[in-house]
């Protein structure tokens, strides 16, 4: 069986589950979640670090560094450009999610000052 066959009648399962079960709004979610666990199965050493500009060399090489003496392990980076981030990285790497982006502080302050 080709690739793209089996990719589509995978696919067409997984959309058939959920309409079966009436949770097709899920769908996002769930493939958020496929695309971090295909990182950890694929590669657990690949950090992808998105921001709002791109990223010179030297604050590459210090990023994976810092990160490769946190999880203990040699780390390889992926740079993405993100035009939603204010200022600041948001950093996945095998399911985790640093997020230092100013965009999440501000809604921890929001959700402090709306419930607080």
């Amino acid at each position: 069986m080709k690739p793209q066959v089996q990719i589509d009648a995978i696919v067409n399962g997984i959309i058939s589950y959920l309409e079966d079960n009436q949770v097709l709004d899920l769908l996002p979610l769930i493939t958020q979640e496929l695309i971090k666990q295909s990182w950890v199965k694929i590669d657990p050493n690949l950090a992808v670090v998105s921001s709002a500009i791109a990223l010179n060399a030297k604050q590459q090489t210090n990023i994976k560094t810092h990160l490769s003496k946190v999880l203990k392990r040699p780390i390889r980076l992926k740079t993405q450009i993100d035009k939603s981030i204010i200022a600041g990285l948001k950093i996945e790497v095998a399911g985790q999610i640093i997020d230092g982006t100013l965009n999440r502080q501000l809604q921890d302050l929001e959700q402090e000052i709306i419930y607080d």
